[in-house]
């Protein structure tokens, strides 16, 4: 036998004032798990992996092979855009279109769907669905 109360049980303002609780409650959590993670794994994992690059520097290596694993250096990339003016300039005067990725804008879709009768720019797809939100009183 189904112990939930039915829906028609509850009232609108029922339903969005526990809906805030358990968001909140959710929040919280993540709250919690996030600083429990870096207590109990993230700081001590950053600690170790410093310890194994002073290692690997010291040794002059670029990878320590031990029998339970092996611990070795890479390089990660990151690459940001100082000036969007100059480097759109860099790419559509030297035609080195390789350097960008080509991706639509949702807004201004969106704004070209109003002004265009509905219609979509060439190439691109809109797909557009209803969801509820709840928001605190103000």
């Amino acid at each position: 036998m189904n112990s939930q109360p039915r829906p028609a049980e509850f009232t609108p303002a029922d339903l969005i004032e526990e809906y805030i609780a358990l968001r909140d409650k959710k929040k919280e959590y993540e709250v919690k798990i996030k600083e429990a993670m870096d207590r109990e794994f993230n700081s001590r994992l950053d600690t170790i992996e410093a310890i194994l690059m002073d290692c690997l520097n010291n040794l002059q290596a670029d990878s320590l092979k031990t029998e339970v694993g092996t611990a070795f250096k890479r390089v990660e990339t990151s690459v940001t855009v100082a000036s969007p003016t100059e480097f759109q300039r860099h790419v559509i005067g030297s035609e080195q279109w390789e350097l960008i990725d080509f991706r639509a804008n949702k807004t201004a879709v969106k704004s070209y769907v109003e002004e265009h009768g509905g219609e979509l720019p060439p190439g691109v797809n809109m797909t557009q669905t209803t969801v509820i939100s709840v928001r605190r009183p103000a």
